[in-house]
């Protein structure tokens, strides 16, 4: 019914990408929504994901939620963290988590504009000193992203520079935990892959 065509649909998907966004956005849509039925939502629409193959849909669901998830992520920082305690973390975690479903379940086509985005929102998360577990999540989607050598050729070579620059110097911090040095080494292999068939 979300990704049908009729009118009701299309308010229903709109309604649903701003509570995917947060309890400030939702807010401002006139939603009066607390941060566990967010992450509900998020979870909700990571299951939704690999299913939408029989909607034939992909494309809609893409350029309703993606937009949104990004905007949600790209200029995340410290200060956002502020007294949240690990709520507001582990639901920006299952955001990601709805961008990386996204690269890995759906068709290249519904997500190719947003190939150059996702990564620079990646490299945004990395170098903004955000909790431990959104890095790493934003990070398992850039890995995903580029094993898709359709969707690294969306990139250009200045972005992807930038993306190891970031990737580097976040494996070299002093805090960096041994899940995100696995991912960030992921992350450079699959970079020498792409760099290798461009």
């Amino acid at each position: 019914v979300l990704f049908s065509g009729d009118g009701a649909a299309a308010a229903a998907r709109n309604g649903l990408a701003r509570a995917l966004l947060g309890a400030g956005d939702a807010a401002a849509a006139g939603l009066d929504l607390d941060l566990a039925t967010h992450s509900f939502i998020a979870n909700a629409v990571i299951s939704i994901v690999p299913r939408l193959k029989v909607t034939k849909k992909e494309a809609v669901f893409a350029d309703h939620l993606i937009p949104r998830a990004l905007k949600r992520m790209v200029f995340r920082g410290t200060s956002e963290y502020s007294g949240t305690g690990a709520a507001l973390a582990s639901f920006d975690e299952n955001v990601l988590q709805v961008l990386f479903i996204s690269m890995y379940h759906l068709p290249v086509d519904s997500v190719a504009d947003f190939a150059s985005d996702i990564l620079q929102m990646v490299i945004s998360v990395v170098t903004r000193g955000v909790p431990g577990q959104v890095q790493v999540a934003a990070m398992r989607t850039a890995a995903c992203l580029l094993s898709k050598d359709s969707l690294v050729a969306r990139c250009e070579g200045a972005l992807l520079l930038e993306l190891e620059r970031a990737v580097l110097q976040a494996a070299g911090e002093d805090h960096c935990g041994a899940e995100m040095k696995s991912i960030c080494a992921a992350v450079l292999q699959a970079m020498g892959s792409a760099n290798g068939k461009r």
